[in-house]
């Protein structure tokens, strides 16, 4: 069995993957390519809601 140590590892992980992730996309500005890493990773958690644009 995984001890918690092991199991927070895993996810600080993840959530560094994620980051990275999100972090490549919005430098690229694909931002429906980061909506989409976001939903896969936590479907439920996460509610996209657009930025008002200063234009």
């Amino acid at each position: 069995m995984e001890s918690i140590t092991e199991v927070i590892k895993e996810k600080n992980t993840e959530i560094i993957s994620l980051e990275k992730s999100i972090l490549t996309e919005t430098k690229n500005q694909d931002i429906s390519r980061c909506q989409s890493i976001l939903l896969k990773s936590y479907p439920r958690r996460i509610e996209l809601k657009p930025l008002d644009s200063d234009s």
